[in-house]
């Protein structure tokens, strides 16, 4: 062919020639020697290689071999990136480009040079900038084309596209932003994560520059992707969210939108992620502060620096970012806690996390959200994940610590009607977050909702509540003591498992330690406890035969002091019309009280009342012969006691 690196006028009407009418062979050799020569050349030669080829190499493009179009399109693409710009060259480049990404009859059929046609796109806008204007109908219809095409590489190159025309051709990518819009979201499901990041860059600049009228229906999808299983994807959201929350056009329309992006980013389990969402949500804030200085005077001159009872070891997020917050979460509030309940797990916990950082920027505002959103709360601490339990449980414990208690207790504890292991799990995490002193005013409305339970997750749930409000409360939880002991009495009596019996047990003696004398707690704060015994209808499944055992097993030293009133319990439990089953319960429960004489009968006298008592009103009825075997086990138990 000649000598590539010098190439005189009949060199290159040779290659002309061979690319009107060579063989496949000729035009890749040619092909070959003019990619040497041009990234050799001189600019006079480059200008005569444009002039003589460029047709030639136009009509190549079209070409039936694949390595044919392939050479003509680097060659050409070669030539634009070494000429200096000049709208010229590209008048008769885009409308062949055009033909091959969108016309059906002339369309390129090769994946490869698709993406190389986008990569060629990308250079001329680059390039050429404000001369392709008389094209950007033809550009539009090639990024929307090349966008729905299945090939990974290509719709990523395609994004890199819709960055380039979006910072090139700000005007023009303005009017049509409606176009582009809806083939790019489409990517953001794309099985790839590559593809899904670039989606999400061209996303950001396509707003950015284009008309911001799209936002709002753009970030349903860029919301969900915040579930995103690879963090590169969740990154680039953020980084979206905190781009447009303070150069977006007309952004104070759109904060709604952004927020819970930046704020799901903070709670983040990627601290790239966390860091950046951080700074972004930082810097978002000041530029508010700053641009609203005059009417945010006062809270600026007089912001509450130290905080009483903030969360501990909690970084709090500076004014901007708190009023921002108290102007925008309304917006959105709602919808977030529905999400807490959401049939897709993944969603659930994301709400969750959402949700702790909601309230941490409300603080004090979430008082006038509360009631619409705990009803959700309270759901959503019944979940089967335990994450969505233990952040539902945080963000509760944040509302305990910026709205008082009496608060809460009104617009939450009073209308609790029968409370389910939902509403005692969040109540006990209102508490933990409350102070002393706000707490004691309200033992009396948090002592309303410990009752008795008998489902494991309600017993759970109720000692997760009395060890808040002791752990809190420490010795002011006296004044309550009759509910808690009776509470915690009747779950050990109760409980579908050892661990929560063990768990009662623990707490009662806890809550002996906090009144100091373990006899003188339990004797004063059983009055409660025993009155309903007294009271009790001793049927075949009632639940008293079984709390007077568990009172005899962990709170004996109460007999002495009441008893009169225990053998009344036990005159009671003990007629002839009494449960077969029943009574064969209560002469055990006799019997273990015997053997733990020495703690529940401390007084001889106490110990010869209790006898003689038992002996003539509880045993005789039980000890004549009758027929039967049951007759016959109530006489073997009566007879025990006889022998204890």
């Amino acid at each position: 062919m000649g000598d590539s690196g010098d190439a005189p006028c009949g060199t290159l009407e040779r290659y002309a020639n061979i690319l009107q009418s060579g063989t496949k062979h000729d035009k890749q050799s040619a092909l070959c020697d003019l990619k040497k020569i041009v990234g050799q050349a001189d600019a006079d030669l480059l200008l005569d290689v444009r002039a003589k080829l460029q047709n030639q190499l136009i009509i190549s493009l079209q070409d039936r071999a694949e390595s044919v179009r392939e050479g003509a399109l680097i060659v050409s693409k070669s030539l634009i990136e070494r000429l200096p710009a000049d709208g010229a060259y590209v008048a008769p480049l885009v409308p062949a480009l055009y033909a091959r990404v969108c016309h059906r009859d002339d369309r390129e059929c090769s994946e490869e040079l698709l993406a190389l046609m986008a990569e060629f796109a990308i250079l001329l806008v680059e390039k050429y900038g404000r001369d392709l204007a008389p094209y950007v109908v033809e550009i539009v219809e090639m990024i929307c084309q090349l966008l729905a095409e299945p090939s990974p590489q290509i719709k990523t190159t395609s994004s890199l596209l819709v960055v380039s025309f979006s910072k090139n051709l700000p005007r023009e990518t303005f009017c049509n932003t409606g176009k582009l819009w809806r083939p790019l979201v489409t990517n953001i499901t794309h099985q790839r994560w590559r593809v899904r990041v670039s989606t999400v860059e061209a996303i950001e600049w396509l707003m950015l520059k284009g008309d911001n009228k799209f936002v709002a229906e753009v970030t349903p999808s860029l919301n969900k992707k915040m579930l995103d299983s690879m963090h590169q994807v969740r990154l680039a959201l953020v980084k979206l969210a905190g781009h447009w929350l303070v150069k977006l056009p007309d952004r104070y329309s759109f904060f709604s939108h952004l927020i819970p992006i930046v704020l799901s980013g903070l709670a983040d389990d990627n601290d790239d992620i966390a860091r950046q969402a951080s700074i972004l949500w930082r810097e978002a804030g000041d530029l508010y502060l700053k641009e609203n200085d005059a009417e945010l005077k006062d809270k600026i001159n007089y912001e509450e620096e130290n905080f009483e009872n903030y969360p501990p070891n909690v970084p709090r997020p500076n004014l901007g970012c708190r009023v921002l917050m108290e102007r925008e979460a309304s917006k959105f509030l709602l919808a977030l806690s529905n999400e807490l309940t959401d049939w897709v797990e993944i969603v659930r916990i994301k709400a969750s996390i959402l949700l702790t950082q909601v309230v941490l920027h409300l603080e004090k505002s979430i008082t006038m959200s509360l009631r619409k959103i705990v009803p959700q709360i309270c759901r959503a601490a019944r979940d089967e994940n335990q994450l969505v339990v233990q952040n539902v449980k945080l963000a509760a414990e944040y509302i305990g610590r910026f709205v008082p208690a009496d608060v809460y207790c009104q617009l939450v504890v009073e209308h609790i009607r029968e409370a389910d292991e939902g509403e005692l799990l969040v109540v006990a995490a209102l508490v933990r977050g409350t102070r002393r002193a706000d707490l004691l005013e309200n033992l009396d409305a948090i002592a309303s909702l410990m009752e008795p339970q008998v489902k494991g997750r309600r017993q759970v749930a109720l000692l997760d509540l009395i060890e808040s409000a002791m752990r809190v409360g420490e010795s002011d939880i006296l004044t309550i003591g009759e509910t808690v002991f009776a509470a915690l009495v009747s779950v050990v009596s109760l409980a579908e498992g050892e661990t929560i019996r063990d768990k009662a047990a623990r707490l009662l003696d806890d809550f002996a330690i906090l009144g100091g004398d373990r006899r003188e707690v339990f004797t004063n704060n059983s009055a409660k406890l025993l009155a309903k015994l007294e009271d009790a209808v001793w049927a075949t499944n009632c639940q008293e035969q079984f709390v007077l055992e568990a009172v005899v097993e962990v709170a004996a030293e109460i007999v002495t002091d009441h008893l009169d009133r225990i053998l009344r319990i036990f005159k009671n439990a003990t007629r002839p019309d009494v449960d077969p089953e029943v009574l064969l319960k209560i002469f055990m429960t006799i019997n273990a009280l015997l053997c733990k004489a020495d703690v529940a009968l401390t007084s001889d006298d106490a110990l010869a009342k209790f006898v003689r008592s038992t002996l003539s009103d509880c045993l005789p009825a039980h000890l004549r012969w009758s027929a039967g075997r049951k007759a016959e086990a109530l006489r073997t138990a009566a007879c025990t006691c006889l022998f204890m």
